[in-house]
């Protein structure tokens, strides 16, 4: 049999330099893979909330000296719960966090960050449910 003519690319690739192009290329997709996961998970600056835009909570776990993003959520409230007061309205979006962060906690102890008035009320309305 003669050897396969060249085509338009120029001969064809031996599985030596056919590894060597993968190589190449895998080098290439964790340098981009590495860089996306280092802006991912560097530090973010806090802002003063902006209450017209949809708030988020984070889940943020301790890594060495710095707390570190493991997810983000975004939910909108409930069209009833949107008109209820700061105070109500506080606590439901607090139990929505806990709720959708439980497949990823999986059990494992959680910490829920709120200010001393919305954990009261959170305190408040776990009492009230209990003693019905």
């Amino acid at each position: 049999n003669p050897p396969p003519k060249p085509g338009p690319a120029g001969p064809p690739r031996g599985p030596e330099s056919q590894r060597a192009g993968r190589h190449e290329g895998k080098e290439k997709a964790d340098t981009a893979f590495d860089n996306i996961k280092q802006v991912l998970v560097s530090s973010t600056a806090l802002e003063l909330p902006d209450y017209s835009n949809l708030l988020t909570s984070v889940l943020v776990q301790q890594h060495g000296d710095k707390m570190k993003p493991v997810a983000y959520f975004s939910s909108k409230l409930s069209g009833v719960a949107c008109v209820l007061p700061h105070c109500v309205r506080t606590p439901i979006a607090a139990s929505m966090a806990v709720e959708v962060s439980a497949t990823i906690v999986l059990f494992h102890p959680m910490t829920l960050k709120v200010s001393k008035q919305i954990l009261d009320l959170i305190l408040i309305q776990k009492f009230f449910y209990r003693s019905m």
